[in-house]
């Protein structure tokens, strides 16, 4: 390819000699509705007028690209595309390099919107964790690798969040959904159309800010003064909100997920979730893992809320009964059945038809057992049983007996 593709960043700051003379020599300048705002303001605009085209939405933008490589043949030929800000930061330069070659990208970043945010508030960035909920254009959004329900988890692992906006994802909506999270503690930046000239800093509590619109574009910041000091692993019966017993105990829960040998990110689906137990721990444990929840029962449903608000909890709640709530769920490395509801082989088929790596389940009848057990070995799996018989501590007239639980199987396959 002769052809050389030109990402470059603009917004807040003059253009550096080797963007100006990228822009010069390029045959097309390719360039949003918004951005050219922005770029008709710089002094080079009037010198390349005449070579910009406007052009909106991400795929619109990458068939334009194809096409003008297309005529070009063994042409040397150039084309500049304009982003906003650092265009490998959440922007469109990662999706041009991935498509069209590195060695064919050349990439020249304007300062980002996350570095002048927080310059306006003068506050590190260093130690804030950077997510987007931007869904990119209209109509045609993206699905988002975090949604706006995962802003208190991250806020709470690491007390400051910056977080890149859209429309639909927006700082009222970030404001509401923190007031259902917390009810004190979070602190609120939001900073409006960043690099303009009516450009505007609002900053308050969730809750104040929670009634008011915003323009856009716009960035938030969130800070958490007082990080909890809450266990991460080892959360008890009494910690976690449940009904009449019906939680999958400490001692079983540690092993379940020892036995899901968990992966750092991935897809799990816990099926049968109950109370939630073993997805919560999950999700404190490994903040880049994708949890689903998968519940039907009202009650149960209802608790999976309470304890995911109460820690700040990153798992995705499915109301719904197994299998068919399973059908629209991204393909899960991991499986955990807690509970069947009676259809446990047709769980298992539908799952297996999945293709976990691993898939866990507890049990406590021997007739299920003998029925998993050779279930897994007609699927080809290895199969690993433990039987957790615990006895706890309990006090008694001043001293200390053990008090036996029921015995639960833990029943682990995993594809050879």
């Amino acid at each position: 390819m002769n052809a050389k593709i030109f990402v470059v960043g603009i917004g807040y700051s003059l253009l550096s000699q080797n963007s100006r003379e990228i822009l010069l020599k390029s045959k097309h300048i390719l360039t949003s509705t918004r951005l050219l705002e922005v770029f008709s303001t710089y002094h080079e605009y009037d010198m390349v007028k005449d070579q910009v085209v406007l052009i909106d939405g991400v795929e619109n933008t990458m068939q334009f690209i194809r096409n003008f490589l297309k005529d070009c043949g063994s042409d040397q030929c150039y084309l500049s595309v304009l982003a906003s800000g650092d265009p490998m930061f959440y922007g469109i330069g990662r999706r041009i390099a991935l498509e069209f070659g590195k060695e064919n990208v050349l990439i020249s970043p304007e300062l980002s919107s996350i570095q002048i945010a927080f310059s306006r508030i003068k506050e590190p960035w260093d130690n804030a964790f950077l997510m987007s909920v931007h869904g990119g254009p209209y109509p045609g959004r993206r699905i988002n690798r975090y949604e706006v329900d995962d802003i208190p988890y991250f806020l709470s692992l690491y007390g400051k969040v910056c977080i890149l906006t859209d429309p639909v994802n927006n700082p009222t909506l970030i404001a509401k959904t923190l007031c259902e999270y917390f009810e004190d503690g979070p602190y609120m930046y939001v900073l409006e159309k960043l690099g303009y000239g009516d450009e505007r800093v609002v900053e308050g509590k969730p809750i104040e800010l929670s009634s008011m619109q915003f323009r856009e574009p716009n960035v938030v910041i969130v800070t958490l003064p007082n990080l909890s000091s809450a266990p991460r692993f080892g959360l008890t019966e009494s910690d976690i909100a449940h009904k009449n017993g019906l939680i999958t105990k400490d001692e079983v829960r540690a092993l379940v997920i020892h036995s899901l040998k968990p992966p750092p990110r991935g897809v799990v689906w816990d099926i049968g979730a109950g109370s939630g137990s073993v997805s919560l721990e999950l999700s404190l444990l490994f903040p880049e893992l994708t949890i689903f929840a998968i519940e039907k029962d009202p009650e149960m449903l209802a608790l999976l809320w309470e304890n995911k608000r109460k820690f700040k909890a990153r798992y995705k709640i499915i109301q719904g009964e197994a299998p068919e709530a399973l059908s629209n769920l991204p393909t899960p490395q991991r499986v955990f059945i807690g509970g069947s509801g009676g259809r446990l082989l047709e769980l298992l088929d539908f799952v297996s038809n999945a293709h976990p790596e691993i898939l866990v389940l507890t049990l406590t009848l021997l007739e299920n057992l003998c029925f998993i057990l050779n279930y897994f070995k007609g699927k080809g799996y290895l199969v690993d049983i433990t039987q957790v018989y615990a006895s706890r501590s309990k006090e008694m007239q001043g001293m200390l007996r053990l008090s036996a639980q029921n015995p639960i199987f833990v029943v682990a396959g995993k594809r050879s």
